[in-house]
């Protein structure tokens, strides 16, 4: 069973946790209190943006695109858990050092304070390990403004995307 840290709008742990499937349900999780997540933006030198397929048999957005994403457990800060979601769901090894981070957003509806972070890592398709009942698939596609429309990509990731678009731009573009 997952555990996760209860903060405070700062990201401040309040020393209590709850369960992933109880705050899921918005059990537990009082107003002014929230959890820890994280998603990536995984970009090439080629210009384009690595998404993953959610599997079939997930309970929420089965079959759509996402970018790697996920929720701290117990114990983790941003960067850890970052790196150990890109392991876990794509099955690539990244360093801390590799990750920059763009912002955090606050999700209230969700009860969640997501961090957002940039890496750029030239990934064969190839590579890609999948995580089973997670992910199925993979894909780059290039960066360009009709992803924010592409309503075969979960809503709230093109949502989060649309915070950082134009520093994803400049990026991208950077070839450092």
């Amino acid at each position: 069973m997952e555990i996760w840290d209860i903060l405070d709008k700062k990201g401040e742990k309040s020393g209590r946790t709850i369960p992933r499937d109880a705050a899921m349900k918005q059990k537990g999780l009082k107003a002014g209190e929230y959890h820890l997540s994280v998603e990536v933006f995984i970009v090439n030198s080629k210009g384009e943006m690595l998404f993953t397929k959610r599997s079939p048999e997930k309970s929420t957005f089965p079959g759509y695109w996402e970018t790697t994403a996920g929720s701290a457990i117990a114990g983790e800060e941003s960067l850890e858990a970052m790196s150990r979601e890109i392991s876990e769901e794509i099955g690539i090894k990244v360093e801390r050092e590799e990750l920059l981070f763009q912002r955090r957003v606050v999700e209230e509806v969700r009860h969640q304070l997501m961090d957002l972070y940039f890496l750029k890592k030239e990934i064969a398709l190839e590579e890609i390990i999948f995580q089973k009942g997670e992910t199925c698939d993979a894909k780059w596609v290039p960066i360009d403004w009709k992803i924010l429309d592409d309503e075969s990509i979960i809503s709230r990731m093109r949502e989060r995307m649309r915070f950082v678009w134009f520093n994803l731009l400049g990026f991208t573009e950077n070839k450092g």
